[in-house]
């Protein structure tokens, strides 16, 4: 026995399954870095979005692996194709950067477990 579903029905489901890959796509944003060295000891971080621009509020956080502490700690409100300088006078260490969109659970990370290598020879 086949049971009908109605038309609006169907329509609503398909657009529930949709709206849900969407949101998961922005909750893992497509994230590029870059280092330069501004001085002996000191170091500027960039971000950029090169797929497409991320809006929202982003909470940035800078940990350093050596230490296991949060070095730097910004709020930013967009990320685009060219890159923005996110952390300034960071020194030589390995780093990870995490980041965390407003509306999601996860957080989304850069450098992995070996990290950026931020200074270090290696």
């Amino acid at each position: 026995m086949r049971i009908p579903i109605p038309k609006y029905l169907a329509l609503w489901l398909i657009a529930s399954f949709l709206a849900i890959d969407i949101a998961s796509a922005q909750c893992n944003p497509e994230v590029d870095y870059s280092v330069q060295k501004k001085s002996e000891n000191s170091y500027s971080i960039y971000l950029k979005s090169p797929s497409a621009s991320t809006t929202g509020v982003l909470k940035v956080r800078l940990y350093d692996l050596f230490t296991g502490k949060i070095s730097q700690e910004k709020e930013i409100h967009s990320l685009g194709l060219s890159s923005q300088e996110v952390f300034q006078n960071v020194p030589p260490s390995k780093y990870s950067i995490i980041i965390t969109l407003e509306h999601c659970e996860k957080p989304t990370t850069l450098g992995g477990i070996n990290g950026i290598n931020v200074g270090i020879p290696g």
